[in-house]
């Protein structure tokens, strides 16, 4: 078999067969991951030096995330969204989109 061959039978990138069949299935609802094309607003920035100099926040913490960031979310989203987290409901901060994803479905679906 020739190297062209070989690089023939190479399998596309997935990403762009799956978005192509997105495409032609209207309705479809991706769950793929995103990817932004901006930056972090410069507070954020500003929150990670200061979280480098805070070292007990660099040790494993609570599965739901860091209390002062959840509270920190609820009031942004409360102010700036006209949002209120009832009693009964969690903000949940994770450590990336897989991990949130998997939390998402463990809180909805029946084994």
């Amino acid at each position: 078999m020739t190297q062209s061959e070989r690089i023939n039978r190479v399998q596309a990138p997935i990403i762009p067969i799956v978005s192509e069949m997105i495409r032609q299935t209207p309705g479809t609802i991706s769950l793929g991951q995103g990817v932004v094309s901006y930056g972090p607003p410069g507070e954020s920035l500003a929150q990670v030096r200061l979280f480098h100099e805070q070292r007990e926040l660099h040790k494993y913490q609570a599965v739901y995330g860091v209390p002062g960031l959840i509270r920190g979310i609820e009031k942004k989203l409360e102010a700036e969204n006209g949002i209120e987290i009832a009693d009964h409901s969690r903000i949940v901060v994770t450590a990336g989109g897989n991990m949130a994803f998997v939390n998402a479905l463990l809180a909805i679906v029946d084994p």
